[in-house]
């Protein structure tokens, strides 16, 4: 039976989560479990508070140890944030070559968030949505699907509005 794992740290704009991401291939199955949230990863590297990092190291070292590969997500947060902060998460991503990091673009995010949605639609045997609307602290979506029910989950037409944090 091969099963492969992967951690997923979702830095968003409010809070971050570790996630794990573990495909069965026997069953074909994909079960998701979250094992930690923690504050902002922006406003942890931006105060510098020695055990608020070590709290978020410590979260990323046990996905690492369970996971074949680890990716951390930054969004809105890093996209719109200064220079200052941008350059923070640049040099902390830079200490921590072993995590993978993904810059998400605006469509990139959005995109994720409809595949998300319309696959628990089709887990939880609801019919899969026609707009969805989705909100983080420095985002939001606007996703209009187009086309067959069953494409849903990635083919879609999508509008996208920023939102500030202000």
């Amino acid at each position: 039976m091969s099963v492969m794992c992967t951690g997923v740290i979702d830095c968003g704009t409010s809070e971050t989560k570790f996630l794990k991401y573990v495909w069965t291939d026997s069953t074909q199955s994909l079960a998701v479990y979250e094992t930690a949230v923690l504050g902002s990863l922006r406003d942890c590297l931006l105060s510098a508070v020695p055990s608020d990092i070590e709290s978020f190291m410590t979260q990323v070292r046990a996905l690492q140890a369970s996971c074949e590969k680890t990716v951390l997500g930054v969004s809105a947060w890093f996209r719109d944030g200064s220079p200052s902060v941008r350059s923070t998460a640049e040099e902390f991503f830079r200490q921590h070559p072993s995590v993978e990091v993904v810059r998400l673009t605006p469509e990139e995010e959005g995109r994720y968030e409809a595949i998300a949605v319309a696959h628990a639609a089709r887990r939880s045997d609801m019919p899969a949505p026609d707009v969805i609307i989705g909100s983080g602290g420095g985002s939001i979506q606007f996703t209009i699907f187009d086309g067959d029910e069953a494409d849903r989950s990635d083919k879609c037409a999508r509008r996208r509005c920023s939102a500030s944090n202000h």
